[in-house]
């Protein structure tokens, strides 16, 4: 297996035999630019940190972004458009529900693409040219099962989830499944509506069933609405809860302590390791702070900017610049980005740890990793 180091490749292009002749890198990036949500600001400006830094290493990659809005009818026709234009690689999206339909057009066509974000597992499955920057939830969801089972040893949980979501319903099968099978008990699975203002039906459905621990897979401004609740109900002040990636938990938990309302004890998923450093890291962090002023508060910025690293080296590897050359490139890869180690070993999704969080209350800190 050819090993390459990101962290060297990002500081040292020209020691991995970069070529002055090699044309520069000509990647598409397909998102929905309108969103406000932190994620996809993260993800932007993460994508927009890794040109920063190609570029100041003597690389002028061609990056170019393209609306899909969200929508999943303008993603198909954007993908549509890009295809045409012969990209490199395209990079996006990071919605599973939209990345299965990016992915599918760009299958189709035999065109590469990586998306940095989107964990559900049929986004990569019997799929030869879509790959993914990050861990599925098959791997999330057995973790977090493990997780709850073996290391927090509980045994009743219950479950709030969205059944209209393809993350939270993947999610929460994916951890029923693991943690059903080391012996645990779901005595409580409450499906909702993310849309919902009212969540004390659901929260007092959990109470009864008595669980040792709430699941959460939903999205940040779900949790934030049924953290807001369960404290002012004062449902959440002994029954810890666990969530995965989707929470990016930075901003919810930053302002329960600011209002000094944070009595809950709560864990959850990083994609990235908190604890890493070095020069890479530190590159990184000068160059997203340089295009945004501020500093990363979720794994989206870490995931984007490995995103285009990755489609980077695979491209100075290549044999030639056609597609099945950069698919080859891509499955030898070992490297270590600023979200940590991964190695996709000759499959579409990288083997990852998993970071996990704790919040007693008052502040956030890192917990422990777990590994493939």
């Amino acid at each position: 297996m050819k090993h390459v180091a990101l962290a060297t490749f990002m500081l040292l292009p020209s020691s991995i035999g970069f070529s002055e002749a090699r044309r520069p890198d000509n990647i598409a990036v397909v998102l929905d630019m309108q969103s406000t949500k932190q994620v996809y600001l993260e993800t932007r400006a993460g994508i927009r940190a890794a040109m920063e830094v190609l570029r100041s290493t003597g690389h002028e990659p061609i990056v170019k972004f393209f609306d899909s809005h969200g929508n999943g009818v303008v993603t198909k026709h954007v993908m549509e458009h890009v295809i045409t234009l012969k990209p490199d690689v395209i990079i996006g999206e990071i919605d599973s529900d939209k990345a299965l339909i990016a992915g599918y057009v760009a299958e189709a066509a035999h065109q590469p693409m990586i998306t940095p974000f989107a964990t559900s597992p049929g986004v990569t499955k019997n799929r030869s040219y879509i790959f993914r920057g990050c861990f599925s939830d098959a791997f999330q969801g057995a973790m977090l099962g493990q997780f709850a089972r073996n290391h927090l040893k509980l045994a009743r949980a219950a479950i709030l989830y969205d059944k209209s979501h393809l993350y939270s319903s993947t999610l929460r099968n994916e951890f029923a499944r693991e943690f059903t099978s080391l012996g645990g008990k779901i005595v409580a699975d409450v499906p909702v509506l993310s849309t919902e203002g009212d969540f004390s039906g659901a929260l007092d459905q959990i109470q009864r069933s008595h669980p040792d621990f709430i699941f959460v897979p939903l999205y940040e401004e779900t949790v934030a609405k049924i953290l807001a609740e369960g404290i002012r109900r004062h449902s959440l002040k002994d029954l810890p809860l666990i969530g995965g990636d989707g929470w990016a938990a930075g901003a919810i938990f930053g302002k329960l302590v600011a209002d000094k309302k944070s009595e809950l004890t709560a864990y959850w998923v990083l994609h990235h390791d908190p604890r890493l450093a070095g020069k890479a890291t530190e590159v990184f962090l000068r160059a997203y702070e340089k295009v945004t002023g501020s500093v990363p508060m979720t794994s989206a910025a870490y995931l984007a900017y490995d995103s285009v690293m990755v489609a980077h080296a695979a491209l100075l590897n290549a044999k030639d610049r056609d597609p099945d050359s950069f698919v080859a490139a891509i499955k030898k890869l070992n490297f270590t980005g600023v979200s940590g180690r991964s190695s996709y070993n000759g499959f579409s999704d990288p083997s990852k740890s998993l970071f996990m969080m704790k919040f007693d209350g008052h502040k956030s800190t890192f917990l422990n990793e777990m590994r493939p």
